[in-house]
């Protein structure tokens, strides 16, 4: 047995009246409670409504459809608890366009027929009571309210921070890369408050240890994509100067700073795995003394 009814009215909420409430209620309401009633006593294999999306997901200018649709949903869900089968299909477009549809058409993507009837198919087949078939996009149409959790769209491109630096002026350049160093030694250091650091206060008066050090170093080369010395903060002892450090290092050789950096046994953020800490602290303690 199967409930196909359907009447459409459109119209904003204001613009509803009693008549205009009961014109597409009654075939959906009435006739399928009904159809409930007149095959009560009867063997049914299945008793499917036909209900809409609208009633699932909401429609602009559909209250009356869609407020008709939620009550053959949950007829459905009534003659289940009485053991009797049945099943509520909500709909969304598909072709060809009919009187009910074609106010929507052009605006919602369209099932074809065979799509549909598969569908169909898909759902007598199954144990669910209600089902919605329809055909959503949802990495292409604005999701809606109520599925945007369930869309798998594409996160945007993350940039490198060579292509953020790219086409920057060296003050801008400057910026960013302070940030970044100032946002790493809060993280290092398990600072709450980054923008309390000042830029050119020294390093080691912040609680820098060799191991810590290491740590900052490791995360601003992964950061980077630059090899840089386990001795970075004796080379370079505050937040600006690691800053502009990495600038001239990212920027090419032509913009190479003047003077090299002490070299160190541990150039690059994977060489720990090749030095132990004892080897990497005893050469910072032998260059710099103890931090």
């Amino acid at each position: 047995m199967f409930h196909v009814a359907g009447v459409v009215d459109d119209g904003v909420v204001g613009s509803l009246t009693g008549q205009r409430l009961d014109g597409v209620l009654a075939p959906k309401v009435d006739g399928a409670w009904h159809l409930h009633e007149a095959t009560l006593g009867m063997a049914l294999r299945v008793f499917v409504v036909y209900s809409s999306a609208a009633g699932v997901l909401g429609a602009a200018g559909q209250a009356n459809y869609a407020a008709a649709n939620t009550f053959l949903d949950a007829l459905v869900e009534y003659r289940r608890g009485l053991g009797l089968p049945a099943l509520s299909v909500a709909w969304g477009l598909w072709e060809p366009v009919s009187t009910i549809t074609e106010g929507v058409a052009g605006r919602h993507r369209a099932m074809s027929a065979d799509t549909a009837l598969a569908l169909l198919d898909a759902a007598l087949a199954g144990a669910d009571a209600q089902v919605v078939a329809a055909d959503l996009d949802l990495a292409e149409d604005p999701p809606p309210p109520m599925l945007r959790g369930l869309a798998r769209t594409a996160p945007p491109p993350t940039r490198t921070l060579a292509e953020r630096l790219a086409g920057r002026t060296t003050d801008e350049r400057d910026a960013l890369l302070v940030s970044l160093v100032r946002d790493d030694v809060a993280a290092v250091l398990g600072l709450p408050d980054r923008r309390r650091l000042e830029t050119d206060r020294p390093l080691l008066e912040l609680g820098f240890d060799s191991l810590t050090a290491l740590r900052l170093r490791n995360r601003l080369a992964a950061a980077t994509d630059v090899a840089l010395p386990a001795t970075l903060i004796f080379d370079y002892p505050n937040i600006r100067a690691i800053a502009v450090h990495l600038r001239t290092r990212m920027a090419g050789p032509d913009d190479a700073p003047a003077t090299a950096p002490v070299a160190a046994a541990a150039d690059g953020p994977g060489d720990l795995d090749a030095v132990s800490d004892e080897e990497l602290f005893a050469l910072i303690d032998d260059e710099f003394g103890t931090a």
